[in-house]
């Protein structure tokens, strides 16, 4: 299995102090009620966050993909500010495992057999 992550920009919001304030508590669907079409532009649930010298805003999409076939086999979607490690459990718990066991893949392409023998 193959676990990696890629950021999705979200176009840059141009808000004030006051706004991203409310925002950062919770409270960011009450701002722009009385002008639905600013709203309608505007993203509250992107996130900045920074990777070596480069800031990102937007979103994170975590995938899982099946070393041998290369088909993508969880998604998980995040925002940008959400670091790998808090995702790996999602990853390697599935429902009914044991705790630190793997999600198996068994896609067609290598005949019922693990993805971790065939790496």
């Amino acid at each position: 299995m193959i676990a990696d992550s890629s950021f999705f920009e979200a176009p840059k919001q141009r808000n004030t102090r006051e706004e991203n304030a409310l925002i950062k508590k919770g409270k960011g669907a009450m701002l722009w009620n009385d002008q639905p079409v600013k709203k309608r532009h505007k993203d509250i649930d992107a996130s900045w966050t920074k990777k070596r010298a480069e800031v990102h805003y937007g979103y994170k999409g975590h995938f899982l993909v099946c070393a041998v076939s290369k088909l993508i086999v969880k998604v998980f979607p995040t925002t940008a500010k959400v670091h790998d490690a808090k995702v790996r459990p999602v990853f390697t718990l599935g429902k009914g495992q044991q705790k630190g066991s793997f999600i198996l893949c068994r896609c067609w392409l290598h005949r019922q057999k693990d993805c971790r023998e065939a790496a």
